[in-house]
Parts: structure tokens; C-alpha cells; sequence
């Protein structure tokens, strides 16, 4: 096993993801709602439209479900035992810009030792989220539009 599985995560309290979760469901019966709807849309183009809102929507949700479970297990004793870095006295809010819209998450924040210089957003470094608040799918997608446009 490596010291990851090991280790007992050492992050505050971790997030309480039953509200998040309740959240989810309620917009999934949204989803299934709208889709049995009488009368409905007028056209399959309007209730297609709607129906991607809907789902982006939902996206944004399970993003965020994603992001929390995943910090709820984060195991900081590598950055505070090994590096010296303490835990930040408040959670760290980023909003990222992904394939289902913008998701705001709050993860803790790693202060170094001496008090200067940046802090580690150790679940950042660990999803491979980098500075610029865009997911890796929309950085893709923009640099492939990039290397397609013509440059007159």
C-alpha cells in the first residue's frame, strides 16, 4: 500500500455532502419532470434547449459532489509533516470554469512555514487543476479552437 491509502486524511471538518446529495435527486426529478410534461415544449428544439440548461445544471451539481468528496479524503500530512506547511485557518474558495458551467468549491489552503511566498491548494495539485480557473476538458477545447482558427 502506498503512504496515500495509508494515512487517515488531515483536513478540517470534512464537507457534509447529504445536502449536496439531496440537492442532485431533487434536480434529476426536475430533469424526468420536465420530460413528461403535458403538453410539454412546442417544439423537440425547445424542450432540447431547456433540457440542456437542465443538465448543465446537473453537471455543475455533480462537479461540485466530485470536489467535495474528493477534498473530504485528501491526506495533508505529506505538505504539514514532511514540508512544514500549516493549514490555513479557513477553506479557500475558487470558482472553476468547467464543461457544465462555473463550480464553486471550497478547499483548504496549505500557508508555508516562514509566511512568505504562495500557499498550496493541495487539492488543486492533486485533481491537476492549475491557476487559471478553467477544467482540463475547457482548456482543450479552447486550444483546439485556437490551433483551427486562422490568424489574418
Amino acid at each position: 500500500m502506498s503512504a496515500h491509502q495509508v494515512n487517515p486524511p488531515a483536513t478540517a471538518c470534512p464537507p457534509d455532502l447529504e445536502p449536496l446529495r439531496q440537492q442532485i435527486h431533487q434536480r434529476l426529478d426536475e430533469i424526468i419532470a420536465h420530460g413528461l410534461q403535458d403538453p410539454g415544449p412546442t417544439s423537440f428544439l425547445d424542450f432540447e434547449k431547456t433540457l440542456l440548461l437542465l443538465l448543465q445544471s446537473l453537471g455543475c451539481l455533480l462537479i461540485q459532489l466530485f470536489l467535495q468528496a474528493r477534498h473530504a479524503r485528501l491526506d495533508l500530512t505529506t505538505w504539514t509533516q514532511a514540508r512544514g506547511y500549516c493549514l490555513s485557518e479557513k477553506n479557500a474558495e475558487r470558482t472553476l470554469k468547467t464543461s457544465c458551467g462555473e463550480s464553486t468549491y471550497q478547499r483548504a489552503y496549505l500557508v508555508p512555514p516562514s509566511g512568505g511566498g504562495p500557499g498550496v491548494d493541495h487539492l488543486d495539485v492533486a485533481l491537476g487543476l492549475i491557476r487559471d480557473g478553467f477544467s482540463p476538458l475547457v482548456i482543450g477545447w479552447f486550444c483546439r479552437l485556437a490551433t483551427r482558427m486562422s490568424f489574418q
